[in-house]
């Protein structure tokens, strides 16, 4: 039988380090990283010793280790013997770690091989734990230790270029307001933009991810509405033509054509849609797979994702929804991070917000999980007072294009979370029929109540 990967005389090196200097105890080995049985011994004893703020040398391993006859103090002595100098331990650590990483490789392979032959799992899930499985792999890589005067120029150096163009430091997310609250999107960021059904967000979204578009690549996830769906919506809001009208086959000539130029211009943007992606796997496969279509057309890196909406995202079968979004919210905030690039995620509210009176969305009405609001660095929660009572004077604003009068509904968006700023309000105008936000602070001044307060 074929022995499994290892490296014995890797795992003697650092055993002897040890024992010559106590302080490289300080590591991230654990004894399940060790192949040799008699090594895991003496690991856990150097582990209970170091735990106690024990010396670690062989006679106090002895001690540990009484009753187990397969380690003698002569075997114990031997590895001090052996060590010439401790200035490759962590060379050996990468070693050892490796190769208790391929071992496990190996047994997450026969796994598979034993839930493909029994044919009673769905293959996403199969696929799904062997993800998480191989995810979880600890490989011990020195080159990616952050030494601070190593990284401290170059991040003075972002600061400079920042404020040497006077603009904000992220994408620009086409509201004035909204840009000061957050400094534009910037990667490694996650943010939730919560609201009932019927309040705008999938529109708020899109145009959010257009304008990104013309700054940086964009994603947009769509696991509600079709592809097709949303480069209508986009048409409307960039054609200021009734989305009613194309519904009902109302179209004039002239309209039509104004949808046609629109339509050309969007073939410029950097705007890619994924309808299919059902769970975070997919996701993470989607993004590799478009950020490699962008390094072909040399169109540089993706700056933002948008997903629509977090709560649609399949999680593992086998634990309950609340487990599943915690992992699913965890999941996004690592992408962010892994992938340098900034996560608008969408959330559906619970119907506790239609119960109240007022109607105005809390953090708590986050539907399913908690976790959202630990894991993101801003949390927005929309609010429409018109959809709850009617188009009034009080919470609409005329505006006239040509010869159309609209009234364009007044939202409130409450910036409840905000990491990287002050916690806020602003607010937009929705123009229904052209599925279009505009900015207000025109009308309405940021530190104004609103009039339904």
């Amino acid at each position: 039988m074929q022995q499994l990967p290892n490296n014995k005389e890797a795992e003697r090196y650092i055993i002897g380090s040890i024992l010559l200097d106590n302080e490289l105890m300080e590591n991230n080995l654990t004894s399940e990283d060790f192949y040799t049985i008699e090594h895991k011994f003496i690991f856990e004893a150097m582990e209970n010793l170091h735990k106690s703020n024990r010396p670690i040398d062989p006679v106090t391993l002895m001690d540990v280790l009484k009753g187990n006859d397969s380690v003698t103090f002569q075997y114990l002595t031997d590895f001090i013997g052996a060590i010439v100098t401790t200035h490759q331990f962590d060379y050996y650590i990468k070693i050892v770690k490796e190769q208790a990483a391929r071992r496990k490789l190996i047994k997450i392979s026969e796994s598979i091989k034993q839930m493909s032959f029994k044919g009673n799992e769905e293959i996403a899930d199969i696929i799904n734990q062997c993800t998480k499985d191989i995810q979880a792999l600890d490989i011990a890589e020195s080159e990616d230790i952050n030494y601070i005067p190593d990284i401290v120029d170059g991040v003075l150096e972002k600061i400079k270029q920042t404020n040497k163009t006077g603009c904000i430091a992220g994408i620009k997310t086409g509201f004035h307001d909204l840009d000061k609250l957050t400094g534009g999107w910037q990667p490694g960021r996650y943010y939730i933009l919560g609201a009932r059904p019927k309040m705008g967000k999938t529109s708020l979204f899109c145009q959010i991810a257009e304008t990104a578009a013309n700054q940086k690549p964009v994603i947009i996830f769509s696991l509600e509405m079709s592809k097709e769906e949303l480069i209508k919506l986009l048409i409307y809001q960039n054609s200021k033509i009734d989305s009613m009208l194309e519904q009902n086959g109302q179209l004039t000539q002239p309209q039509f054509k104004t949808m046609q130029e629109v339509a050309e211009n969007m073939k410029c943007k950097n705007l890619y849609i994924d309808d299919k992606s059902r769970d975070m796997q997919q996701i993470r496969a989607s993004i590799k797979q478009i950020q490699k279509d962008l390094d072909h057309k040399n169109k540089g890196k993706l700056g933002l994702i948008v997903i629509d909406y977090v709560q649609m995202i399949h999680g593992d079968k086998r634990l309950s929804r609340n487990y599943q979004l915690e992992e699913i919210s965890r999941g996004i905030k690592e992408l962010a991070k892994d992938h340098e690039l900034c996560v608008l995620a969408l959330s559906q509210l619970s119907r506790e917000v239609d119960n109240r009176k007022d109607n105005k969305p809390l953090p708590s009405d986050l539907r399913d999980s908690g976790s959202f609001e630990q894991d993101c660095d801003g949390l927005m929660l929309m609010y429409r007072d018109a959809y709850y009572k009617g188009q009034t004077g009080n919470n609409t604003q005329e505006y006239t294009f040509g010869k159309e009068k609209v009234l364009a509904d007044i939202v409130d968006i409450n910036m409840f979370l905000n990491r990287h700023g002050k916690a806020d309000r602003f607010k937009l105008h929705f123009l229904a029929p052209y599925r279009k936000f505009i900015e207000t602070s025109d009308f309405y001044p940021c530190n104004e109540k609103a009039p339904w307060d």
